[in-house]
């Protein structure tokens, strides 16, 4: 897909996720990631209990999830500083997910790092992946 194409927010770049997932995680769609997961949201700043319940069958393998696997954290990063829905845990991977009316893409698997902390080595950024091919 060349350059213009890929679009992390589009679902036709689904596929070079995926291909980029499988590089470097040796993972696809469907399959269990011991690591974060993160969907941009946009202003979706909590759960109520049903769609709490629902993300928890979608992505956890045991259908349950523990403190601090399901949180939210406002992104700095990201052109209009949208929420961003952080899974942790036994994770099945999902190119998206459904949430209140709207496909939120997958932006990051993996932690990114911060100050004095490394990414983990399964990290990747589908926002900077589209940004070093334009």
């Amino acid at each position: 897909m060349s350059a213009a194409r890929f679009d992390w927010r589009n679902p036709a770049s689904d596929g070079e996720k995926l291909k980029l997932i499988v590089a470097k995680c040796d993972k696809g769609w469907g399959d269990e990631l011991d690591t974060y997961l993160w969907y941009e949201v946009g202003d979706v700043d909590g759960l109520t209990q049903g769609e709490t319940e629902d993300i928890v069958r979608q992505f956890f393998a045991s259908n349950q999830a523990g403190f601090g696997e399901v949180e939210f954290h406002r992104s700095s990063e990201i052109p209009g500083n949208p929420m961003l829905l952080r899974l942790r845990g036994i994770l099945t991977i999902h190119p998206s997910l459904w949430l209140r009316d709207r496909q939120c893409p997958l932006y990051q698997v993996g932690h990114g790092g911060m100050p004095g902390i490394k990414p983990d080595e399964h990290c990747i950024n589908f926002r900077d992946e589209w940004k070093n091919r334009m």
